[in-house]
């Protein structure tokens, strides 16, 4: 595109500093590999980094948009947009206290361990999957047990595995727990589209396996194991794009197990690599930027109007049933496609986070995003280096892990939206699971917030400040 020269020399700085900032201090021994913040920095170095580049070297598809070409203020606004925003973040995450103090009396209490207690979580979570199918098209709780049932996925697959590890000679827990993979994997397939919880799904193994293992060896042994990792979640990614818009019955237009087994069988090796070698750039970013400088066009020229926080009105707003309050705030990324550009399509497009911010006030608005962002990754990441073997942290990072990737990427209230409900999910649980079998005495009172005591020694590593 025109005018997109600045956007070169700053998308390689931002993938070589995400990419510097998740890296080496791992490697030193100062963090953690697998966290909510370094997954928020791939994020960026994949939607901003990569997306700067499908800017100036891609190929912008949509037929009716060849029209957009970006002014130099186009450019140079987001630009700035971009500057701040990472400038906030970086500030906030390792030079102010106070983010950490704020959260540091949350998610420090759960139930105490009991296979009785896990096999009724196990059972429930299976259940709850079962029932988004019961209430189908009922008002109100289908939306409810469809968003529940999500989580139940991911929590369901890291309980049968973490059963599985602590008796890893039993062969009926590791059936199990393969059983219980295996359907949850169908069920991410058939009840959503979108590659997200199908990766929330398939990484949970993984991510559960670095904290009960990985993380305790030294960080030069597991970096085959986590690049076989990223591989393998890159791999799914790819086959399950090439049939993510299929499986559809004829009788029914649905999606349905069998016909997801089709599919599945019906799709190779050459499929996944031609899905992805045939525009990498934007099979990456996915116009990311694109629509960051589309989006901050259209409000120059007045084709969109600001509103103002709309991402935090929306969360404000999110329990509400929109069959109660039909006029709840709702998320710019499809009413820009549908109520903007007057495109013919149903979707919704992640417009950056200073497309977003733009959109919602400007400058102002993209410093506090950047802030807010920081308190939700402290959320997480401070509790589970506290307690880095706790099950129920462990399934949140695992739902929530392809939701801090896409949260620069927007949008950010569906994003947002997405991690607080693991959080109050599990939350729920954990109440539940106190009452019944009571608090667990383990309360790690010897490790701060953000301190990870590692097993390969006496070394004590600090997560990053």
């Amino acid at each position: 595109m025109v005018n997109s020269e600045p956007l070169v020399p700053l998308g390689l700085a931002v993938v070589a500093l995400s990419l510097g900032l998740i890296v080496i201090p791992y490697l030193r021994g100062k963090s953690d590999a697998i966290t909510a913040w370094n997954l928020l920095l791939l994020g960026g170095a994949i939607f901003v980094g990569v997306g700067c580049l499908e800017v100036a070297y891609g190929v912008f598809h949509w037929p009716e948009l060849q029209w957009f070409q970006p002014t130099k203020h186009d450019v140079e606004k987001f630009v700035l947009g971009t500057l701040v925003f990472y400038a906030t973040l970086l500030f906030t995450y390792y030079v102010l206290k106070w983010p950490r103090r704020l959260v540091a009396p949350f998610f420090n209490k759960w139930p105490q361990q009991s296979t009785n207690w896990d096999f009724f979580l196990l059972a429930f979570c299976l259940g709850l999957t079962v029932l988004t199918f019961l209430f189908n098209g009922v008002p109100i709780l289908n939306s409810i047990f469809f968003n529940i049932s999500h989580k139940a996925a991911v929590f369901s697959t890291v309980v049968s595995f973490s059963y599985w590890y602590r008796n890893r000679v039993n062969v009926a827990a590791l059936s199990l727990f393969l059983g219980v993979f295996g359907y949850a994997l169908l069920f991410a397939m058939v009840t959503f589209v979108g590659r997200r919880l199908l990766l929330s799904v398939a990484v949970a193994p993984l991510i559960a396996m670095y904290w009960l293992k990985w993380r305790y060896r030294s960080p030069k042994s597991n970096l085959v194991w986590l690049g076989l990792a990223a591989f393998l979640v890159f791999g799914v990614a790819a086959f399950y794009s090439t049939i993510r818009h299929a499986s559809y019955t004829t009788a029914t237009h649905e999606r349905t197990f069998s016909s997801m087994v089709q599919e599945i069988k019906g799709t190779n090796l050459n499929k996944a690599i031609e899905v992805v070698s045939r525009d990498w750039l934007h099979y990456l970013s996915q116009y990311t930027v694109h629509y960051s400088l589309l989006t901050i066009h259209l409000v120059d020229n007045g084709q969109a109007e600001v509103e103002p926080l709309n991402t935090l009105a929306f969360l404000a707003t999110y329990p509400i049933p929109r069959i109660v309050f039909p006029a709840k705030p709702a998320p710019f990324s499809a009413r820009i496609v549908t109520d903007v550009l007057k495109l013919p399509y149903i979707t919704n497009w992640g417009l950056g986070i200073v497309g977003h911010g733009y959109h919602e006030g400007g400058i102002f608005v993209i410093i506090l995003y950047a802030v807010l962002l920081v308190i939700i990754v402290r959320l997480l990441d401070d509790a589970m280096a506290r307690q880095p073997s706790n099950v129920y942290l462990i399934a949140v990072l695992c739902a929530a892990s392809p939701h801090f990737i896409s949260l620069i990427r927007g949008d950010p209230s569906n994003m947002t939206a997405e991690i607080l409900e693991a959080l109050f999910f599990v939350w729920g649980l954990s109440l539940v699971g106190r009452f019944f079998v009571g608090t667990s005495p383990q309360t790690n009172s010897s490790l701060q917030p953000g301190d990870v005591r590692s097993q390969h020694g006496s070394q004590v590593l600090h997560l990053q400040r």
